[in-house]
């Protein structure tokens, strides 16, 4: 039985209030952490903090460079050394057919993905800011394909991805929760720049409210940068331009536990079941609630 409206709309305030929260909280708490990862961008790029030079040429021996491509190679070729980098060994005999299949299948995947280069860039982000967040989710997509069939033009919805998606994130667009002990993390929160043609997208493919994605204003300045993300990093490191590009929106994606009562649109209000705390999965693009559902995989 679907929400009233006024009770719809009560989920939507606070699902956004919620989201929104977190990743403010974590920007305020990280201002010193985020300008020491833009300080190691300049020094890995060589820029010079130096200015007004009054005709003297800037000089930079860019050792920091040098340093981290050294390492990085000899990391990727530790990696990738062998022809084959990853085993499947079965248990028993019977299992060699099956051994080969699986295989395989993940080199496959692992090409689908674009895994070399993605690897190679993650290595890099490690060894200059020391550490590294990747995100491994599942990527499906339908396009409506037009073609000739016995002499007329027909139109089928085609699936052209379903593998695996594997994703390295900037580590100024992702806030985590800073709990000591990683198995009692309760949230995490990606932040990703959209298009309206990413935004139609998702909505053809059920996983964003059309209503609620028919309020974005794409012209709007709705969600302003915060200290040192990529427009400032990339301005400090002489690349001159809004990263926010004309058209592009802010969403907060977060994945973790929320109230059910958000995203469980059949539990009583008034029952205990209400204020339990289950895995969801809350998008946010200013003050609009994009998606809000329980987590859709099976593990949670």
């Amino acid at each position: 039985m679907a929400r009233n409206e006024k009770i719809e709309q009560l989920a939507l305030d606070a699902a956004q209030k919620y989201v929104t929260e977190l990743w403010d909280k974590y920007q305020e708490a990280t201002v010193n952490k985020r300008k020491k990862l833009c300080d190691y961008y300049k020094q890995y790029r060589g820029l010079s903090n130096r200015s007004n030079y009054q005709g003297f040429a800037d000089v930079v021996v860019n050792e920091t460079l040098e340093a981290t491509e050294a390492i990085v190679a000899q990391i990727f070729n530790t990696i990738y050394a062998e022809s084959k980098h990853l085993r499947v060994v079965g248990r028993e005999e019977t299992d060699q057919g099956k051994e080969e299949v699986i295989e395989g299948v993940m080199y496959y995947l692992l090409e689908k993905m674009g895994e070399k280069k993605k690897i190679l860039r993650n290595i890099r982000q490690m060894v200059s800011y020391g550490t590294t967040r990747p995100k491994l989710s599942w990527k499906y997509k339908k396009q409506t394909m037009r073609f000739m069939k016995d002499g007329q033009m027909v139109s089928e919805d085609i699936v052209t991805a379903n593998h695996p998606e594997l994703i390295f994130i900037d580590l100024l667009d992702i806030a985590v929760d800073n709990t000591p002990d990683m198995e009692d993390r309760k949230w995490v929160v990606w932040r990703k720049r959209m298009r309206k043609e990413d935004i139609d997208l998702e909505v053809r493919g059920l996983r964003y409210s059309e209503k609620q994605a028919s309020k974005i204003n794409y012209k709007s300045d709705q969600m302003s940068e915060k200290l040192y993300t990529y427009k400032q990093k990339n301005n400090s490191s002489g690349i001159n331009y809004d990263f926010l590009e004309e058209g592009q929106v802010h969403v907060l994606e977060f994945w973790g536990l929320a109230p059910r009562w958000l995203v469980d649109e059949t539990v009583d209000l008034h029952s205990p079941e209400a204020e339990e705390w289950v895995p969801s999965t809350i998008e946010v693009c200013g003050g609009i609630v994009l998606r809000m559902v329980e987590e859709p995989y099976d593990h949670k």
